[in-house]
């Protein structure tokens, strides 16, 4: 346990989708983009009516608009990629980090599943994982997933 606690701030991700959803053409990584910002911490000083939050703190800020994603080996029925940040840093009071995985517009093979797309469309899930690295949980693990979402929505009952 003393050996991870040694290890530096790191978040690790993966993005997996079912192969029935079809296979980005070409590298799978290109079909994603990976955006990480940082919620800088508030800062507070007192001001004539008592405690003021500092303008310019507490603000999302962008740390990396694309952070390199590599494929993975499938995971049973799942095509997968990976992603790895490093370089973080333990938040204090009330920062946290954002990932959001994107879907690039790298075309997609989509053979034999054109009737999956015609009134559907593919969306990341979640849209963003908000991470806080405390001194002792400074290693995360973040999971999206490409989904099919139909452009006309069940209606039950």
């Amino acid at each position: 346990m003393a050996d991870v606690l040694r290890l530096p701030p790191t978040l690790f991700g993966v993005i997996r989708w079912k192969k029935t959803i079809g296979n980005p053409l070409g590298d799978s990584a290109s079909a994603f983009r990976v955006r990480l910002e940082e919620r800088t911490p508030s800062e507070f000083r007192v001001g004539p009516d008592g405690p003021e939050k500092i303008p310019g703190t507490g603000v999302w800020r962008l740390v990396d608009d694309s952070v390199p994603c590599t494929p993975a080996p499938d995971e049973g029925d799942s095509h997968v990629v990976h992603f790895v940040i490093r370089d973080l840093h333990v938040n204090v009071f009330d920062g946290a980090y954002r990932v959001a995985a994107q879907l690039t517009n790298v075309p997609w093979d989509t053979r034999g599943l054109a009737f999956l797309y015609l009134f559907g469309y593919r969306q990341m899930d979640p849209l963003a994982w908000y991470v806080t690295l405390r001194p002792d949980v400074h290693i995360a693990t973040v999971e999206f997933e490409v989904v099919r979402r139909s452009y006309f929505p069940r209606r039950d009952g």
